[in-house]
């Protein structure tokens, strides 16, 4: 690409030139432009006045096949990121994507603007503030198999706790990135929020993923979020209000949809936290009533009483 863009700005060479410029053997620079000419089909010529030079000027380097909704999925993909990842990563994926344009034909290339300044908008609410310096280098540790030590604050806990932990995988929950793997300190499987790492430090330690972790499946498993412990089976009555809404998604593969006469919806699902499934219900307000288990049932009517309380306080 070098070689190319030498000789777009000079129209001439020499492989003396193209050997100083790149800090290379003239063998080397002969070599590549042999590649060039031969392999990738560009229109060089070689003459003692004018050394090597295109012969057609319009002729490009072979593109990148992208078809046009790779071209979509990598425009959302991208602003997803900059908004989940925090503002200080925003440059380097702009630059990231500044040089795949490039590497696309004009017409794509025009495309591609119009799609980034005027269809498409990425908008998850908050944005995080995550170390750069500390996504970098969790990115390499996992490219690497290599094992990390943390700080991380906890928001339940008071204290920053430290945390030896071999990263498996990333994966985006509620919009916030995680990092899963397994940590030395609770000797299991773990997740751990990205913008909760305050500090991390590379190890010379490397470890192995065992063979039977999956991290589709580890994924795929929870419904809602929290994973481990035994799952129970929860039942939750929906209000014609809210029941489309419910229907038209996957939630989980355990899940049992059965309409009512009413046009009420019974939604059954298996589980692993109760407390998550509350917070996941109370936004559905009164179009949802929590059936079972009865401990589903109690933490609801507790979470009502002192709502009641907090709010007849005032």
């Amino acid at each position: 690409m070098k070689i190319d863009a030498y000789l777009r700005e000079h129209h001439q060479t020499r492989q003396s030139c193209l050997a100083e410029v790149l800090e290379v053997s003239e063998r080397t620079i002969r070599d590549d432009l042999h590649f060039l000419r031969d392999r990738l089909e560009a229109p060089l010529v070689w003459n003692h006045q004018r050394g090597w030079y295109y012969s057609d000027p319009q002729w490009s380097l072979p593109t990148m096949p992208l078809s046009s909704g790779e071209m979509l999925a990598l425009i959302l993909g991208a602003g997803l990121l900059e908004s989940y990842t925090g503002t200080a990563l925003q440059s380097t994926l702009q630059t990231a994507l500044e040089r795949l344009q490039h590497r696309l034909p004009d017409r794509v290339q025009i495309d591609l603007q119009s799609l980034a300044n005027y269809r498409v908008r990425a908008h998850p609410g908050a944005a995080l503030q995550i170390d750069p310096q500390v996504w970098q280098q969790l990115n390499e540790a996992i490219a690497g198999n290599q094992s990390i030590e943390i700080d991380y604050a906890a928001p339940k806990s008071p204290t920053i706790t430290r945390r030896r932990i071999d990263p498996y995988g990333l994966f985006l929950r509620r919009g916030n990135p995680c990092v899963v793997g397994f940590c030395h300190l609770r000797q299991s499987l773990r997740d751990f929020r990205i913008d909760r790492i305050r500090q991390l430090q590379k190890q010379d330690q490397h470890f192995q993923i065992p063979p039977e972790f999956d991290l589709d499946s580890y994924l795929a498993e929870p419904f809602i979020y929290s994973q481990g412990g035994k799952p129970v089976q929860i039942e939750v009555r929906f209000a014609p209000a809210a029941a489309p809404y419910i229907a038209e998604r996957h939630w989980h593969r355990s899940q049992e949809l059965e309409w009512e006469a009413d046009g009420w919806l019974r939604f059954r699902v298996q589980a692993h936290d109760l407390r998550e499934v509350l917070r996941w219900l109370l936004p559905y307000g009164s179009d949802a009533q929590a059936i079972a288990p009865p401990e589903l049932v109690t933490l609801v009517r507790q979470e009502i009483s002192a709502m009641k309380q907090l709010y007849s306080a005032r």
